[in-house]
């Protein structure tokens, strides 16, 4: 009984110092990441809004409780006016692949660009149709958001052309991407 009790106390220190390593450790490098981040979609964020800065915002527009939100970047002006929200979400596509896009949304409630930035998994020359068609993300640009409000995927029936013909799965995933991006942001201005 002696032996068990010192080696489930070596255990329990063995597994403090460990958590404190590594806590020490996320403090070192959780501000690397959070640049790294923004580095990441930095020229499309300069495309939209170079005069004004760009911060990390999910905890501002409360979007670190959606599972499908990544990350949310915010276009602040100088007297803390917020120009722009850019939610980057993650989607499933065709065969559990992964969409990430970009969606842009102005202090006039208004979506300002669609970016598909990655389109993982997806068949060339099908789903890849969503970044192949350059006119396609395009339908959502200078919509107003209330289009998408408390819409969703399964019951989603508004113009046609937001589905493209052969990639129905990618398009519905970036459909999806749009109403998240959306309702995210009507929640956080209303």
């Amino acid at each position: 009984m002696n032996k068990m009790v010192k080696y489930s106390l070596i255990m329990i220190i063995v597994g403090g110092i460990v958590s404190i390593l590594l806590a020490f450790v996320n403090l070192l490098t959780a501000p690397v990441i959070k640049n790294n981040k923004l580095k990441k979609v930095e020229s499309l964020l300069n495309e939209i809004n170079s005069n004004d800065e760009w911060i990390i915002g999910n905890e501002l527009v409360n979007a670190s409780n959606n599972e499908y939100i990544d990350d949310v970047f915010v276009c602040i002006e100088e007297d803390n006016n917020i120009l722009f929200v850019c939610y980057l979400i993650t989607t499933k596509g065709y065969s559990n692949g992964n969409i990430e896009t970009l969606v842009f949304i102005n202090e006039n409630n208004t979506i300002e660009k669609v970016k598909i930035i990655n389109i993982e998994g997806q068949t060339k020359g099908v789903g890849s149709l969503i970044v192949d068609d350059t006119n396609y993300v395009k339908v959502y640009e200078g919509v107003k958001i209330k289009k998408y409000i408390n819409d969703n995927v399964s019951n989603h029936n508004s113009d046609s052309i937001d589905v493209i013909s052969g990639a129905t799965i990618s398009s519905k995933a970036v459909i999806q991407a749009v109403i998240i991006a959306c309702n995210n942001y009507n929640e956080f201005k209303g």
